[in-house]
């Protein structure tokens, strides 16, 4: 997928998302508050909270979709690995909200009075959070997205917490203290989203070692070029978002000449750009 396909789609789902869980939040929040319901509302602050980072991903994307420039000569994509940082903070901070109402209605030993109509808001928000989580997830999956993905994890974890307050509620008539420990189960599972999207994320943006599978097709890839002459090693590998860059060592024989070794890495390197769409940087030693 071009770059341009690929700010498209992200633009397409971040609008969709922001637009649904608006129109979800306002629905889900007076559900909760006509039944008294701590649970349904900290779903609704959750759902809205979905809004907020789906905007970041706009955000992201269109920043990520700027050029290279003299002070960012490797691209801006890494605007939606902070993107996603972002998402993962902002849910951390609705989960420490939806934690404390919790405790504090458990405290206090209200009971929420449901209605049927806040019964079908919630039912109905889990069908159409676990839509948009398969969409944004595919959304993520094709154009390599950490911020889609990111915001794919967020609804499907509010489509849980809409079925963990659904259950509640059936059992709430019979225990009312139910509905604040559902909030706090809500509250956890917001958090460990939180979690799984940092968790993730964090990787690419503090450097990790090389995939062995990128590392076999470099060698392939090498050994196409020179045969068995040259050895490969201290590869590192530095993602920006679509643009990926490699360095590494390669030994040839002490007895070839400069123009020929030269010839041979630039060969290397171009077939690298060509096949693995990685640019390279090739330090050469002899054997």
């Amino acid at each position: 997928m071009n770059p341009a396909e690929k700010r498209k789609l992200g633009f397409i789902g971040g609008w969709l998302s922001i637009i649904v869980n608006v129109v979800l939040f306002g629905v889900k929040y007076a559900a909760g508050v006509s039944s008294a319901s701590t649970a349904i509302k900290n779903d609704a602050w959750h759902t809205l909270s979905d809004s907020v980072t789906s905007a970041v991903v706009v955000f992201s994307f269109w920043i990520a979709s700027h050029k290279a420039d003299r002070k960012h000569p490797f691209g801006h994509g890494r605007a939606e690995s902070i993107g996603a940082v972002i998402i993962g903070t902002l849910l951390g901070v609705v989960a420490f909200e939806c934690l404390k109402e919790s405790f504090h209605e458990l405290i206090l030993g209200t009971s929420p009075r449901y209605t049927v109509w806040a019964l079908w808001v919630v039912g109905i928000s889990i069908i159409i959070k676990e839509a948009m989580a398969r969409f944004a997830l595919w959304a993520g999956n094709k154009t390599n997205s950490v911020a889609l993905t990111a915001d794919g994890w967020h609804h499907r974890s509010d489509a849980i917490t809409s079925v963990i307050v659904l259950a509640g509620a059936f059992a709430g008539k019979k225990f009312p203290w139910l509905d604040g420990l559902m909030g706090v189960i809500v509250a956890g599972f917001i958090f460990y989203a939180a979690y799984e999207i940092i968790k993730d994320v964090s990787g690419s943006l503090l450097g990790t070692a090389p995939a062995k599978a990128i590392e076999d097709n470099i060698n392939a890839v090498i050994k196409a070029q020179s045969g068995d002459e040259a050895s490969l090693h201290h590869l590192h590998i530095h993602c920006y978002g679509d643009h990926v860059e490699a360095t590494f060592h390669i030994r040839f024989s002490g007895e070839m000449s400069l123009a020929e070794t030269h010839e041979r890495v630039t060969k290397i390197e171009n077939a690298i750009k060509d096949e693995l769409n990685i640019e390279s940087t090739i330090h050469i030693e002899p054997k």
